[in-house]
């Protein structure tokens, strides 16, 4: 269960966002500089929001009232970059293997059963540079997803894909949020993926200098999940 509720100022735009959701795929479009990274980073820590409270299940991560704002190592928030921000000078294994946590999938079994999972265990010896772009984005979700996040953030993973890449990525994307069941949160620019990909979707609206992005979940959740406040945010 997500409850975000923030206010994010930067030079050029005040962001303002708002997502109260269940475990389903949450795709964020909007317009280049419309502040969409900048929401996943305040979402990760990697940012700190001028005022609000951010929250998945009863974990609270940032709350402006409380001053509460956890660090983004400590956040178990996964986060799959754009660019996939591998390191050069490891193998696919290495790189993987960078991304556990002390509560992550640590065990040799593990860790093979996830790389051939991903279509990758082959590559597992070879480095960064030795890969097609489809296969460094899978490097690249199965080491965010090593570390079991409660909350999976991608920045348009798949926008450097051919076609037919993008589609089988999408459909494994799909697979593995139902395996998992946490909530994903995707950025895209898309709007085919985004409906082939998300439970719900929601555009950043900019008014003047104003950005804001409210998504309160998906038709069949709401029906399911009634929402309820908690401490500040809304449940």
């Amino acid at each position: 269960m997500l409850n975000i509720r923030f206010e994010a100022e930067l030079d050029y735009l005040t962001l303002k966002a708002e997502i109260v959701s269940g475990n389903e795929i949450i795709v964020i479009s909007g317009p280049s500089g419309s502040g969409k990274t900048t929401l996943l980073k305040c979402i990760a820590g990697l940012m700190t929001p001028k005022e609000g409270f951010i929250a998945v299940d009863d974990r609270v991560l940032f709350s402006s009232v409380d001053s509460i704002n956890m660090p983004a190592r400590e956040r178990r928030v996964g986060f799959v970059f754009q660019d996939f921000a591998l390191f050069p000078h490891m193998t696919v294994e290495r790189n993987v293997r960078y991304g556990i946590s002390s509560d992550g999938i640590s065990d040799d079994v593990g860790i093979s059963k996830m790389l051939e999972a991903m279509n990758i265990a082959h590559l597992r010896k070879r480095f960064p540079g030795q890969l097609s772009a489809g296969e460094k984005q899978r490097v690249a979700l199965l080491r965010a997803l090593v570390a079991e996040p409660d909350l999976l953030l991608l920045d348009e993973p798949l926008s450097a894909l051919d076609v037919d890449t993008r589609l089988a990525l999408q459909t494994g994307l799909k697979d593995i949020q139902h395996m998992r069941d946490i909530p994903f949160v995707l950025v895209t620019h898309d709007f085919d993926e985004a409906l082939r990909l998300g439970d719900g979707m929601a555009e950043l609206k900019v008014e003047d200098h104003e950005h804001r992005f409210a998504y309160y979940g998906s038709r069949k959740h709401r029906k399911s999940h009634p929402f309820r406040v908690i401490s500040g945010g809304v449940g």
